[in-house]
């Protein structure tokens, strides 16, 4: 089925960074589900540094400041030993090279929510998981468009403290706007 891409921008105050929502919206139906462009972080890898030790010495190396000097810690193949990155709080830091540009190429296609205007439809599409996933949906979404296929998730407002009543019920209504593939 064809579907029509709205989104809202806001800034946030604080931070004064660009927030884009997106929604999809069935041809001919009234209701809009919230979505977001799926993000397939992966770790960001950095050297491990070791001090630098003088072979003739066993000292650690001290540049002309007096401060230790570290350098990569090779393996015994000689390549760089990598670790993941962490940020201060200790979490692993991911990076998704496309992100930025499948939510840009969305963007471009989708009316502002605010607006009576629709902008050209679009197609989503259903493909089969080969098993369910932790929310227990068995399909990926994906919009497509020029030839492009984005992969798109329904959006889950469930905090700590309220349970979004409507996450179900919305992912129903994306499964039955969705061209099974």
């Amino acid at each position: 089925m064809k579907a029509h891409l709205f989104k809202r921008r806001k800034q946030n105050e604080l931070s004064e960074r660009w927030f884009t929502s997106l929604w999809v919206q069935g041809e001919g139906l009234s209701e809009r589900i919230p979505i977001n462009v799926v993000f397939f972080g992966k770790p960001v890898m950095e050297p491990v540094m070791v001090k630098a030790i003088d072979p003739a010495s066993g000292k650690v190396r001290l540049d002309k400041d007096g401060k230790e000097i570290f350098v990569e810690q090779k393996d015994k193949a000689g390549n760089v030993v990598l670790q993941e990155k962490k940020d201060e709080n200790g979490e692993v830091v991911l990076r998704d090279e496309e992100y930025a540009v499948r939510v840009s190429v969305l963007e471009m296609y989708a009316a502002d929510v605010r607006s009576n205007e629709f902008c050209k439809p679009v197609e989503v599409i259903a493909k089969k998981r080969s098993k369910p996933a932790e929310n227990g949906d068995t399909y990926n979404y994906f919009i497509v468009v020029e030839g492009m296929e984005i992969p798109i998730e329904v959006v889950d407002f469930t905090t700590d403290t309220r349970q979004d009543y409507n996450y179900r019920s919305n992912c129903v209504r994306l499964t039955l706007i969705a061209t099974k593939v």
